[in-house]
């Protein structure tokens, strides 16, 4: 199952927050996770922009998603990753591959183009 939020005012609000300014040394990575549940414990991954400079396990800058291997559940905040990936963050490869499944990417260059027109 994936959920995926699409929500442009929420994006606006983003950029307010940030301030509207490039952010070139912010990579979107996934975090790993322990969920305990009464039987076992599952491994989740946290999806989050993260500071380059940080440490690797360090304090993100915004929670944007959450994937689970073993149920293959995907949630991604589709306006805040296209605000980041617009401003210059780099997402890591399984975040790609990932993000590319739930077409994030078509969407970043369906804005792109419409900014241009």
């Amino acid at each position: 199952m994936n959920r995926i939020i699409h929500d442009g005012a929420r994006a606006e609000r983003i950029d307010s927050f940030f301030g509207g300014k490039n952010l070139g040394l912010v990579s979107i990575n996934k975090l790993r996770q322990l969920c305990k549940s009464i039987f076992d414990i599952e491994i989740i991954y946290r999806i989050v922009a993260i500071d380059v400079r940080s440490r690797r396990e360090g304090r993100a800058l915004r929670k944007v998603g959450f994937y689970d291997p073993i149920k293959n559940q995907t949630y991604l905040n589709v306006p805040v990753i296209l605000y980041f990936l617009e401003k210059g963050a780099q997402p890591t490869g399984t975040v790609y591959d990932i993000s590319k499944k739930a077409g994030v990417f078509i969407e970043l260059r369906l804005n792109h183009q419409t900014k241009l027109n």
